[in-house]
């Protein structure tokens, strides 16, 4: 009987260690199992960090003309203590960039395809006002000398006549300072004393509105003898 009881006690005790190292082998596996979560759970917390963790956004220049100004888009408002200048004053625009030591270069706003046109900059208002100060100074000069010119080339010439080309012959050229700009000749002259010395513009009012070159053409043959003969009376000949 006790050999009987030690056998069962023995197989009982087999029986609870097999069940034991079965146990065991589950704990393991179970704990190999939460192992592996938490370790993913780690890596997944180590991506959720490193997507915390962006780049930063590198903030990309300002674009720039071929001389390095900076460009800006209409609609824009010229910067504190700026004034916008428009393109069309070529002296006044060269004199900006001399003087301007940080300016602006507005554009059209851009398209898909391409860049929009300059349409002025924005420089310092000091130096626009310093630029249009000197442009009003030499074209005050300029003045001064065509009249002198047209003096010299036309003494006879009448006052009222000299004051109207002399108009005239600035507004052609509004935007340059330079003698050589000046662009009058004889050519002029001459056009100035057919359409007011002459007959000329009763000859041709009809034919002015319907076109009629030809008859343009007859009219200026025919006052062209009167023509010749006031210019030389203003330049003194006769």
């Amino acid at each position: 009987m006790e050999e009987e009881k030690r056998g069962f006690t023995q197989k009982r005790w087999v029986h609870t260690d097999s069940e034991g190292v079965e146990g065991g082998d589950v704990k393991s596996e179970d704990a190999k199992i939460k192992g592996e979560d938490i370790k993913s759970e780690v890596v997944q917390g180590e991506d959720v960090k490193s997507d915390d963790k962006t780049p930063p956004v590198k903030r990309q220049s300002p674009p720039t003309n071929q001389r390095g100004e900076e460009i800006v888009f209409q609609p824009c408002w010229p910067p504190p203590g700026y004034q916008f200048v428009p393109s069309g004053r070529p002296w006044v625009t060269w004199r900006c960039r001399k003087l301007a030591e940080k300016l602006f270069v507005v554009y059209h706003p851009r398209s898909r395809r391409k860049l929009g046109g300059p349409v002025g900059l924005h420089v310092p208002r000091e130096v626009a006002e310093q630029a249009s100060e000197e442009f009003e100074a030499k074209r005050e000069s300029l003045s001064d000398w065509l009249l002198q010119d047209l003096g010299e080339k036309y003494p006879k010439m009448p006052p009222a006549d000299k004051v109207k080309l002399h108009e005239k012959i600035l507004q052609g050229d509004s935007e340059f300072i330079g003698k050589k700009a000046v662009r009058y000749d004889e050519t002029m002259i001459m056009a100035h004393i057919r359409d007011h010395h002459t007959i000329f513009k009763s000859l041709v009012w009809k034919a002015e509105r319907t076109g009629d070159r030809e008859k343009i053409a007859r009219a200026r043959q025919r006052v062209r003898y009167r023509v010749a003969e006031i210019l030389a009376i203003w330049r003194g000949e006769l």
